[in-house]
């Protein structure tokens, strides 16, 4: 399975996946595809 993490619109500041949570999904199996700078308005960089 592949999970795409998209950024969201200008007036939207969340990211719908934390950083925190990835390590847990790639021991599952599943790719995790991120769009660059989807988490800069909710404070995570790249």
């Amino acid at each position: 399975m592949i999970l795409g993490i998209l950024k969201e619109s200008q007036q939207d500041n969340r990211v719908s996946l934390l950083p925190e949570h990835v390590p847990t999904l790639v021991e599952n199996e599943i790719s995790v595809v991120i769009e660059s700078d989807a988490g800069n308005r909710s404070c995570f960089e790249n």
